[in-house]
């Protein structure tokens, strides 16, 4: 017989309603659930909002979770949903910054010719990093919202391919094509702004 993890372990006492262990989940995640949060809403109240409603959720649905996920990604993906939920509500922007945008091997100084690369310095010497920053913001809120949960997770909370597939239950092959068309419309979207500053 196959051996139990502290983490199936930890799951079943809580199925049992244990409330010793989910307290202990909670702590266990709290952190993690909380910078993922405030990552989508980027205000304290609104990320401790999000915390409390995804363990209530959690809690709700604990009966339901089959251990065909790591735990962590399950709570991840509620914690996800339920960021989007409340950012559909109060219609709050994301604040990206403007290094997110580019592609791994240019962040890492491996740039590439590109007119946004060329002319981002000019911009933000011009603009300031105020207007470009906000420039970003809205050019992210506009992003069909399969690209737009992607970038986040992977270029904004830093998580990896493997852990936003995960989360979302995507493909790993789904999660590149989408962060790739994500960063191509939020390069093609600045590049404008920076002609259009620049002429």
């Amino acid at each position: 017989m196959t051996q139990s993890s502290p983490e199936s372990e930890l799951v079943a006492r809580v199925q049992r309603g244990e409330f010793a262990a989910f307290e202990t989940l909670v702590r266990t995640y709290s952190d993690r659930v909380y910078r993922l949060a405030w990552g989508f809403v980027k205000n304290d109240a609104e990320a401790e909002d999000v915390v409390q409603e995804t363990f209530l959720n959690v809690y709700r649905a604990i009966d339901r979770f089959e251990g065909n996920a790591k735990l962590g990604s399950w709570i991840y993906r509620i914690t996800v949903n339920t960021a989007l939920m409340r950012l559909r509500r109060k219609r709050r922007r994301p604040e990206i910054s403007f290094e997110a945008m580019q592609p791994e091997g240019e962040a890492r100084g491996h740039h590439h010719d590109s007119p946004l690369l060329v002319s981002a310095e000019t911009a933000e010497h011009i603009a300031g990093r105020g207007e470009l920053s906000a420039t970003i913001q809205a050019a992210v809120e506009q992003l069909d919202e399969k690209y737009r949960v992607v970038f986040l997770l992977r270029d904004v909370e830093e998580l990896s391919i493997q852990e936003t597939a995960q989360v979302l239950d995507l493909s790993i092959a789904a999660v590149k094509s989408r962060l790739h068309r994500a960063r191509l419309q939020l390069r093609e979207r600045l590049i404008d702004y920076v002609a259009e500053r620049d002429g």
